[in-house]
């Protein structure tokens, strides 16, 4: 990467946090994110819904939020909820409380399969395992109205009347704040507030905290471990330890608005937990956590021993593929990209593989991806007369990295993963603007930047890939620690301890 290019993309990056920093200045936001909702103030709810927008305008520079039209009420949704509410629930208390997202996986180990949580499967198995004596319980945190079924009827109501005074202070200062706002050229913001100050935002924001409060009075962990998408502030009026596990790549910009949370006291969670080196100096850097540890991530405890879990023949036999044939992986995240960027990458990967001989592609989507996305990679296979699988939404990622020869992706950690496999990577980002991740920066990955360029390089890498090869340990090291298995052992030695069990 040149310097002018780093220069530029260091000047973007900050821009977003310096912007950040000149509205929380204002008088008129300050009042309005005065105040808690359930275990999180109201301006951590704020600065983390900018840090999605800013993240999805990073990957789309077209991206704007998606106004939800006024819908007649679905009175089986209603239902849903009350009996939700209802049904009795187990105050046990519990050791340990998980939470993470909506998002399970069936992965394959020596002894056969795990299946759950995508991020904690090994370390929740393994906790079981050495504290059989102790109890623990996952939180899904499902983003829809008739999924907060720790509240109560009296949180319903403190969820209308608190989301209606948001509301109503929004509507008292937000001309002239908005004013202010574009005065500072402070856009970003401008249209995070406009999104997240929306009656039905609020009173969806309004009926987490009060179910998640209701769920820590009742359920009175020692230790609460939080995948980092999820949660990564301490919960307000709680007791528990708070420990946040990395579960994705992070970007510095990003971190630089994160860093504005911590400004109030008491957020700080006592550890933070990361993937290398390189990532736990950022959150360092930014004074996110009041211990930062590098333990290496449970889920990639598999890619140390995959050549004893999987085999190609067999999955060859399995999908009926050529044995001679090489497999090119494509990750995709169609769902934050421009459909402009959509349909270069269509034409560019299926293009590619049409003028290829012996080679089959293989398409992972991501989990956040619709099928709308699928039906128009089908049509494209139709049309291209290509060797292609689309992979189920449930396959196995490692396995699919495993038995491939070539992984093509843009920003998606499935890079890192592909790289401790020691698989060539070509990064496809045909968006005309920089690369938000360091893959190629790193020597790690060859960056394909026009559709016509895709061909050569798959051809060139499934040549000869020895120049990416003598970048990958030191990526390791840096990225990822140790490829040793023990993550997992790591991170339940902690926990173990902090529970003092």
């Amino acid at each position: 990467m040149s310097g002018n290019l780093k220069n530029n993309q260091s000047l973007l990056e900050s821009h977003y946090a310096a912007e950040l920093r000149r509205a929380l200045q204002d008088r008129g936001l300050q009042e309005l994110l005065q105040g808690e909702i359930g275990p999180f103030t109201i301006r951590y709810l704020f600065i983390n819904e900018y840090v999605g927008y800013v993240t999805l305008k990073k990957s789309n520079a077209a991206y704007r939020p998606a106004i939800e039209t006024v819908k007649r009420l679905r009175f089986n949704k209603i239902f849903a909820l009350i009996r939700g509410i209802a049904r009795k629930k187990s105050n046990a208390r519990t050791d340990f409380l998980f939470i993470s997202r909506d998002r399970q996986v069936k992965a394959k180990i020596k002894s056969g399969y795990l299946t759950g949580d995508y991020i904690f499967y090994s370390v929740i198995d393994e906790l079981a395992r050495r504290c059989p004596e102790c109890k623990h319980h996952l939180y899904i945190i499902d983003d829809s109205y008739d999924k907060y079924h720790y509240a109560t009827l009296m949180d319903i109501a403190g969820s209308i009347y608190t989301a209606t005074k948001i509301y109503f202070k929004w509507v008292f200062y937000n001309k002239e704040f908005l004013k202010r706002l574009n005065y500072l050229d402070c856009n970003h913001v401008t249209s995070t507030a406009s999104n997240f100050f929306r009656p039905r935002m609020l009173l969806r924001i309004a009926l987490m905290g009060y179910s998640m409060a209701r769920m820590f009075s009742q359920k009175k962990p020692k230790v609460i471990v939080s995948n980092d998408d999820c949660m990564y502030t301490r919960p307000l009026n709680s007791n528990a330890k708070m420990v946040v596990l990395q579960s994705a790549r992070m970007a510095n910009y990003l971190e630089e608005c994160k860093e504005l949370i911590f400004q109030e006291h008491g957020l700080r969670p006592e550890f933070f937990l990361s993937s290398g080196r390189n990532f736990a100096k950022l959150k360092e850097r930014h004074n996110e956590a009041e211990n930062v540890l590098i333990t290496g991530l449970p889920r990639y405890d598999v890619l140390s021993n995959a050549s004893e879990i999987y085999s190609r023949t067999e999955f060859f036999n399995e999908h009926k593929i050529d044995p001679s044939s090489k497999i090119v992986l494509w990750t995709t995240q169609c769902h934050v990209v421009s459909e402009e960027e959509n349909t270069a990458n269509f034409q560019a990967v299926f293009g590619a593989i049409k003028d290829l001989r012996g080679i089959t592609l293989i398409i992972k989507q991501h989990p956040a991806e619709g099928k709308i996305f699928t039906e128009k990679m089908r049509r494209y296979i139709e049309d291209y007369q290509i060797n292609c699988l689309i992979a189920p939404r449930d396959a196995d990622t490692y396995e699919l990295l495993f038995i491939s020869n070539l992984v093509v992706a843009k920003a998606s950690t499935t890079v890192m993963e592909a790289v401790a496999l020691n698989k060539p990577v070509i990064i496809l980002n045909l968006s005309g603007e920089p690369d938000t991740v360091e893959y190629v920066q790193e020597g790690v990955a060859l960056g394909i930047y026009a559709k016509a360029d895709l061909k050569e390089g798959i051809k060139g890498l499934l040549s000869d890939d020895s120049e990416l090869a003598s970048n990958r340990t030191g990526y390791v090291e840096n990225y990822l620690y140790k490829m040793d298995g023990l993550a997992t052992d790591r991170v339940v030695s902690l926990l173990i301890k902090l529970a003092n069990v």
